[in-house]
């Protein structure tokens, strides 16, 4: 009876203790690391709106990260000091990264969960799958990997340049989950992060390192 009583306390402990991790879990993320933004949503509703990019042949995991950048900096091991220059000052091609997540609150940065009702989230998915280069629906362009966290690399639409960044191209993805923040003003991903906390209230866990 005693050891009955002992194992019942013990799983009410263990429930009371992670009960507050599955009630916080979020379907979608900002996650903010150094001068970067990206977004972070769970991967069965990219695969519910979005299906063709299942053909990304992504490793099943709880969660996909999406980021957008200059083609010849952002991912690139090979970069020079010249790619830099050129990101920022002149208008260049753009990639979309994608990695595939276990858990967001993990991840090196600060993580903001933004609450998003299903019709909003997946109107973002659709706009991110709009992003990817493609000549046809099912035909995306991989460039490149990297073994860190696995991240991949695709060719993307738009020209990136300093008036339009990551930041920008997060910041008027937000628009999509009624969150209305001024994309010109979003050049640095601390101001935007600042922006996005003023509109809303999400719960903010820093993880590892938290910048701004």
């Amino acid at each position: 009876m005693i050891a009955l009583k002992r194992t019942v306390f013990f799983a009410l402990l263990a429930t009371l203790f992670f009960l507050p991790l599955t009630v916080r879990a979020a379907k979608l993320y900002i996650q903010h690391e150094a001068h970067h933004t990206a977004i972070i949503i769970q991967a069965d509703l990219v695969y519910q709106s979005a299906p063709e990019l299942e053909t990304l042949d992504l490793p099943p995991v709880d969660y996909i990260r999406f980021g957008w950048g200059d083609a010849y900096y952002y991912g690139n091991f090979d970069r020079h000091s010249s790619a830099g220059f050129s990101a920022l000052f002149l208008p260049t091609s753009s990639v979309m990264e994608v990695t595939p997540i276990t858990a967001p609150r993990l991840l090196p940065g600060r993580i903001l969960a933004i609450p998003a009702g299903p019709e909003q989230i997946h109107n973002l998915i659709i706009e991110i799958s709009a992003t990817f280069y493609r000549v046809y629906p099912e035909q995306i362009f991989e460039l490149r990997r990297m073994g860190i966290e696995n991240r991949r690399y695709y060719r993307a639409h738009g020209n990136y340049h300093l008036l339009n960044n990551c930041n920008h191209w997060t910041a008027r993805r937000l628009r999509f989950l009624g969150i209305r923040v001024n994309a010109l003003n979003s050049i640095f991903a601390g101001s935007l992060m600042k922006r996005i906390t003023a509109t809303i209230k999400p719960y903010d866990t820093p993880s590892v390192a938290t910048c701004y």
